[in-house]
C-alpha cells in the first residue's frame, strides 16, 4: 500500500482505509479539493433500479452504474503534505520513547515496518509491541470479539485489477478464521453488544448492501437490497437496531431498521449528504457527519425522538471554529465526549468536544496530519496516529490536553489504532493463516 495515500484522513474509520489502500497509484491532485462538498445539481437524476436481486456479472455491472457512494471528506492535498513532510525530515533519527503505562489493554494497529500492512499490537507504554499478522496480505483490525479473538480484515492483491477482501477472526493461538465469502469489499463491520453477530457493507451481489453474520454458525443474510448503496452500519447497545447510511433516495442520508433487516425508515433529510453515524455508548444519541451547513460536520439526534420522525431536530454539536471539516468521531467509554480531527489547511488536528454543549478542546497543534482518534478503556486518552516526527506512528496524548507522547518509530508507517480493553485480551502473537476457514451464506429473496 502506498504510504502517502494511507495518510489521507479515514472519514469513516476503517472503511475509507480501505478504499485509500485500494486506491494506490492514484493522482491525488485527480481526488478533488479539501472538505467542501459541491452543491447538488439543481434536478438530479432520477435512480437506477435493477429488475430483480442482481446475479451474475451483468447484474453486477448495472449495480455498480447504479450506484452512489457517499460524498465524504476528501483531503487530496493533504497527500501531498504528507510527501513533502517526509522528505523534510527524513534525515532527522526518532525520538527516544519514554512512556509510563497509563491505562491496561492493548493498543492494536496497522504496521507497514515490513512493507505490507500487519496487524500489530503493544501496550498503552510501547511495550511488549509483537506482530498478529504475517505474509504477503495486507491485515487491518477492527474491534475484539468474544474469548480474546480479535475482528480483522484481509485483503488481497490477486492481479493489477482485482482487489478482494474478506472478513477474519483471529485466534488466541494464531489461527486465521475466514467468516464470510470474500467480495471486492467487506467494510464497516459493526459487532453486536453479546458479541454473537455482526453487520456489514459488502458489493457480493450488488453495489453495496448490508449483511448480518452470525458469528457462531456462519450464516450470513442479506439485510438490504437497493440498486444505490447500503454503507457504515451500527448495531445500537441493546442490540435490537442497527443505523446506516443509503443512498436510495439520492444523496446519502441516515436510516434506521431492526437487527433482522425490518422496519426500515429514513432519519435525515437534506439535499447534502449525511453520513458515517455511531451510537453514544448508552444508546441515548446518535452522532453522523452532515455538510448540511455547507462543510462536513458533526451532528446529533437524540434516540429518544426515534420513533416519532417529526421530532427528530438533528443539531450540529461544535461551533464556528477555524477549520474546513470534521471527521472521525469517537466516543469516549462514558460517553460524555467525543474525540475527533479537524480538518485545516494542509493540516489535521486532534479534538475533544463535550456531550452535549459541544465546547471543543484542542489536543494537537504541530502542523500536522493526526488521524484515527480512539479512547482508553478508563476514557482518559486518546490514542492517534500522526506524522509530526516525519515517520506516520502512533502516539497517546490526555483527553484533558498535554504533549502527546509517541508510542512507535519504526520505519514504516504505523497507523489505524484500536485500544482493546484488557476484559478482551488481545490475540497471541500471529502465524500464517491455517486452513481453517468456514462460510455459509443465505440471501435474503
Amino acid at each position: 500500500m502506498n504510504r502517502s495515500v494511507s495518510t489521507a484522513l479515514l472519514a469513516s474509520g476503517l472503511a475509507l482505509a480501505l478504499a485509500l489502500a485500494c486506491s494506490r497509484g492514484q493522482d491525488p491532485q485527480a481526488q478533488g479539493d479539501a472538505a467542501a462538498e459541491p452543491p447538488p445539481p439543481a434536478s438530479p437524476t432520477p435512480p437506477k433500479n435493477l429488475d430483480g436481486p442482481p446475479r451474475g456479472e451483468d447484474a453486477l455491472a448495472r449495480a455498480e452504474a447504479a450506484g452512489r457512494e457517499p460524498v465524504r471528506v476528501q483531503l487530496a492535498p493533504l497527500v501531498k503534505h504528507q510527501r513533502e513532510r517526509e522528505q523534510a525530515l527524513s534525515g532527522v533519527g526518532p525520538a527516544p520513547i519514554v512512556a509510563d503505562q497509563v491505562d491496561g489493554g492493548w493498543i492494536v494497529f496497522v504496521s507497514e515496518v515490513s512493507g505490507t500492512p500487519a496487524i500489530h499490537r503493544m501496550r498503552s507504554s510501547a511495550a511488549e509491541r509483537e506482530p498478529l499478522t504475517h505474509g504477503e496480505l495486507s491485515h487491518f483490525p477492527v474491534a475484539p470479539l468474544p474469548g480474546g479473538d480479535l475482528l480483522a480484515i484481509r485483503v488481497e492483491e490477486l492481479a493489477a485489477d482485482v482487489h478482494r477482501e474478506e472478513l477474519l477472526r483471529i485466534r488466541p493461538d494464531g489461527a486465521h478464521l475466514r467468516l464470510a465469502e470474500a467480495s471486492g469489499r467487506a467494510r464497516s463491520p459493526s459487532v453486536a453488544p453479546d458479541g454473537r453477530w455482526m453487520v456489514y457493507e459488502s458489493d457480493l451481489e450488488s453495489f453495496r448492501d448490508l449483511y448480518r453474520l452470525d458469528l457462531e454458525g456462519g450464516a450470513s443474510e442479506r439485510l438490504t437490497d437497493n440498486a444505490e448503496g447500503n454503507f457504515e452500519p451500527a448495531i445500537s447497545p441493546d442490540g435490537l437496531r442497527i443505523v446506516f447510511a443509503s443512498s436510495r433516495d439520492g444523496n446519502a442520508e441516515i436510516y434506521l431498521m431492526s437487527a433482522d433487516g425490518s422496519n426500515e425508515r429514513r432519519l435525515t433529510v437534506d439535499e447534502r449528504s449525511d453520513t458515517a453515524p455511531s451510537w453514544s455508548p448508552d444508546g441515548s444519541r446518535l452522532a453522523f457527519i452532515s455538510a448540511r451547513d455547507g462543510s462536513q460536520r458533526i451532528h446529533l439526534l437524540d434516540t429518544k425522538d426515534l420513533d416519532d420522525p417529526g421530532q427528530l431536530q438533528p443539531r450540529r454539536l461544535t461551533g464556528d471554529r477555524d477549520l474546513l471539516a470534521e471527521a472521525e468521531v469517537a466516543w469516549s467509554p462514558q460517553g460524555d465526549r467525543v474525540a475527533l480531527i479537524g480538518v485545516g489547511d494542509l493540516t489535521t488536528s486532534l479534538w475533544v468536544a463535550d456531550i452535549p454543549s459541544g465546547n471543543l478542546r484542542r489536543l494537537t497543534d504541530d502542523g500536522a496530519l493526526d488521524q484515527g482518534p480512539c479512547w482508553s478503556p478508563n476514557g482518559e486518552h486518546v490514542a492517534f496516529a500522526s506524522n509530526r516526527d516525519g515517520e506516520l506512528d502512533i502516539y497517546r496524548v490526555s483527553a484533558d490536553g498535554g504533549a502527546p507522547t509517541r508510542l512507535t518509530q519504526s520505519k514504516g508507517a504505523d497507523w489505524l489504532p484500536r485500544w482493546i480493553p484488557e476484559a478482551s485480551p488481545s490475540p497471541a502473537p500471529g502465524k500464517p493463516a491455517k486452513n481453517a476457514t468456514s462460510s455459509a451464506k443465505s440471501a435474503r429473496g
